[in-house]
């Protein structure tokens, strides 16, 4: 642990960044929990992700929330973002729609594209913010812009149910495509159910 610690400082001096760092340490507790003591953003996310989805450990929510909670307060948007999932589930936390979405906007302010997706849902649904399809679409966009697969998969689906546009499916399928040629599993079965019930020819 105290190599790592060294390690960690020396990469710090030689301003070299989290992504070196994030490269060379090992990724389980042992490597992320000296570095998330010392305050190190990523490795306070690290540890809590360990943590709430239990790899490597046993699955403990209120420390996943403690780690996360730690990495958000420094502005970590990826930390932001997996916090916002553990008040939006109430794991570990009180479920609170709202402060999710406080979290989610810190995020997508630093231009985090996962963020910007699941904020996009929350809209979509009017779940913990008024519903706004606009503002879900503008969303969606710009994390698909990014190379979001699932945001591609989720606009897809707002022009195959017309929400908030006019119903589109080619647009739909051409999106839903996308998706499914960046791995993204929704995209595939949306693509799949959609030319399953639908004459469009594009399928």
């Amino acid at each position: 642990m105290r190599a790592i610690r060294i390690l960690a400082k020396v990469i710090g001096y030689l301003a070299l960044g989290a992504g070196l760092i994030w490269a060379l340490i090992p990724r389980n507790v042992e490597g992320f929990r000296p570095l998330a003591e010392d305050g190190y953003d990523y490795a306070q996310y690290g540890l809590g992700v360990m943590y709430a989805e239990g790899n490597g450990v046993d699955r403990d929510d209120y420390e996943a929330v403690r780690w996360l909670s730690a990495a958000a307060d420094q502005n970590y948007a990826p930390a932001q973002t997996w916090l916002a999932k553990m008040y939006q589930a109430g794991r570990g936390v009180p479920e609170d729609q709202a402060e999710a979405a406080r979290l989610l906007r810190l995020a997508v302010d630093q231009g985090n594209a996962d963020a910007k997706n699941n904020l996009a849902l929350m809209y979509a649904d009017g779940a913990g913010v008024p519903q706004d399809y606009d503002l879900a679409l503008r969303l969606l966009r710009s994390a698909a812009k990014d190379g979001h697969a699932r945001a591609n998969s989720n606009l897809g689906f707002m022009y195959a149910h017309g929400m908030g546009v006019s119903r589109d499916l080619e647009e739909a399928v051409r999106l839903y495509r996308i998706a499914a040629d960046q791995g993204d599993e929704a995209g595939s079965k949306r693509l799949s159910d959609l030319c399953s019930v639908t004459w469009y020819e594009g399928c």
